[in-house]
C-alpha cells in the first residue's frame, strides 16, 4: 500500500513516548530529554526523534517502532496511522480528511510543547580560552588557525567550568543549541552533554548562502577536522550531534541553495545507515560519501578527527591499527562476533582486566560483563568501579545486580515474542 506524504508525516510525528508506553516500556525524564528505564542508552528528543548511543542508531517514530516493535516500514506506518484514527479500510477521501484533522492536532501539540520547553541559556564564558586551545590542539591535533576560525565565527568558546562549548545557531545567528565537552578527563572519561533547553534542530553549523555544498558529520570536532584537512572555509557545515536527521532537515529547509551533500559519518554501521537514509530522503540532491574523497579513510580511521590525529604520523598509526585488528581477530577465535569482539577490546583497553586465555574462554562472564557495562553506562563512577574490578571481585560484588538484570532481559524477550498492537 502506498502512503501519502501527509500520512508519512503523521506517522513520523506521532509522540514516541506514547509508543514507548504502549510497547510496555517505562519512559523516564532526564533533563530536557527522556530515556527508557529498561533501555537506558536511549535518548528521546522533542518526543519525536530518538537515538541510542550504545550502537549509534536513531531516527523518528517510524524507525523507533521498526527497531523495538520488530516491524517493517509498512507495518510500522500502518500501526501509527491506526493509532491516529486512519485505517486501511477507509476510502481515500476519508483518509485525507482524517489526516488533515490529525495534522492540525499535531501542529497544536507541537506549539504547546515548544512553549513548555525550558529556557535555553548559553553557559557563562570563561575569562580566556586557554584550556580550550590546549584540549583541541594537544588532544585533538587541531591547528591554532582552525581553532581561531571557529572562535571568530562565535561557534566555540570555553565556559567557566572549562568545558568547550559548541554552539548551534539558526539562520538569523541566534544561539539555539549548545553541547559541552570537558577539557579534562579522568581515567579516560570526559564530561559531555547538551545544554538544557537546546533545540536539536539547530546543532553546530556554519551557513554560506553563496555555496551550494553542505558538509555533514556527526560531531563538531569532525567538522573542524574536515575544515583543517581540506582548507575548506567556504562550504556550508553541519554537525548533527549524532545520526538523527532533524538538524539536516531544518538546515536544508532554511538553505534551499544546497544541492550537494558530502557525508562524513563515522566508519561504522550507524554511519553507513545514516548515509543511505539521506540518499533515500534527498534524491533530488547529489549525496556523496566523503570518506571516499581524497582516500581519507584508507588508514581505517573511525572518524575524521581520528584520521587527523594520525595524519602527521602515518607509520605510528598503521602499526596501531594492525595491532588492534590482530587483537580483534584473536578475540573472535574464541567464538565472539565482530561486534562482541569490538566491545570486549574496548573493555580490556580501559580496565584492569586482560584478554587472557582463561577469561576469553569464559564466554558467559565476558558477555555478562558487556551487559553490565551497558547497564551501568549512565553512572560513570559505577562504570569505572566495574571496569577496575577483577573477575573474582566482580562475581561477588555484582551478582545481585546481574540476577536482577537477567530477569529484566528475560521479560523483555518475552514481550518481543508477543504480537504488538498499539
Amino acid at each position: 500500500m502506498k502512503f501519502s506524504d501527509e500520512e508519512i508525516e503523521i506517522a513520523k510525528n506521532t509522540n514516541i513516548l506514547d509508543v514507548v508506553t504502549r510497547l510496555g516500556y517505562t519512559p523516564k525524564r532526564v533533563g530536557s530529554t527522556y530515556t527508557i528505564k529498561e533501555i537506558d542508552s536511549i535518548r528521546i528528543y522533542d518526543q519525536k526523534t530518538w537515538s541510542r548511543f550504545s550502537n549509534n542508531t536513531g531516527g523518528d517514530t517510524i524507525s523507533f517502532l521498526m527497531e523495538f516493535g520488530n516491524m517493517n516500514f509498512q507495518e510500522a506506518v500502518n500501526t501509527l496511522l491506526e493509532y491516529n484514527g486512519i485505517y486501511k479500510n477507509m476510502d481515500v477521501e476519508r483518509r485525507k480528511e482524517q489526516a488533515k484533522r490529525v495534522g492540525q492536532y499535531n501542529y497544536s501539540s507541537m506549539v504547546k510543547e515548544n512553549l513548555e520547553k525550558k529556557q535555553f541559556i548559553l553557559p557563562a564564558q570563561a575569562s580566556d580560552n586557554r584550556r580550550l586551545y590546549a584540549y583541541l590542539n594537544k588532544s585533538r591535533c587541531l591547528d591554532k588557525t582552525t581553532i581561531d576560525f571557529f572562535i571568530k565565527k562565535g561557534l566555540i568558546y570555553e565556559d567557566e567550568k572549562h568545558n568547550v562549548v559548541f554552539v548551534g545557531r539558526d539562520s538569523n545567528g541566534v544561539a539555539r543549541h549548545a553541547s559541552k565537552r570537558g577539557t579534562y578527563s579522568k581515567d579516560g572519561i570526559a564530561f559531555k552533554g547538551n545544554v538544557t533547553g537546546s533545540d536539536k534542530h539547530y546543532t553546530f553549523n556554519l551557513i554560506n548562502k553563496e555555496s551550494d555544498t553542505l558538509v555533514v558529520a556527526e560531531a563538531a570536532i569532525d567538522i573542524m577536522s574536515y575544515t583543517e584537512l581540506n582548507k575548506d572555509y567556504t562550504s556550508n557545515l553541519l554537525a548533527m550531534d549524532g545520526v538523527a536527521l532533524p538538524p539536516l532537515e531544518r538546515f536544508l529547509k532554511d538553505n534551499p541553495q544546497v544541492t550537494n551533500i558530502i557525508c562524513l559519518f563515522d566508519a561504522d554501521k550507524a554511519g553507513a545507515t545514516a548515509m543511505e537514509e539521506i540518499k533515500r530522503h534527498y534524491q533530488s540532491k547529489k549525496v556523496v560519501d566523503g570518506r571516499d574523497l581524497g582516500n581519507m579513510y584508507k588508514l581505517a580511521a573511525k572518524d575524521v578527527n581520528e584520521f587527523l590525529q594520525h595524519f602527521k604520523d602515518k607509520e605510528k598509526y598503521i602499526v596501531a591499527v594492525e595491532k588492534r585488528n590482530k587483537q580483534l581477530e584473536e578475540i573472535q577465535q574464541y567464538g565472539y562476533s565482530k561486534v562482541e569482539a569490538k566491545y570486549l577490546e574496548q573493555m580490556f583497553k580501559y580496565s584492569d582486566l586482560k584478554p587472557t586465555k582463561e577469561i576469553l574462554e569464559d564466554k558467559e562472564f565476558c558477555l555478562r560483563s558487556l551487559d553490565l557495562l551497558h547497564f551501568f553506562n549512565q553512572d560513570k563512577k559505577l562504570e569505572k568501579a566495574f571496569l577496575e574490578t577483577e573477575k573474582e571481585v566482580f562475581n561477588k560484588r555484582f551478582l545481585e545486580q546481574w540476577q536482577g538484570r537477567e530477569k529484566d532481559i528475560s521479560e523483555e524477550k518475552q514481550k518481543r515474542k508477543k504480537h504488538i498492537s498499539l
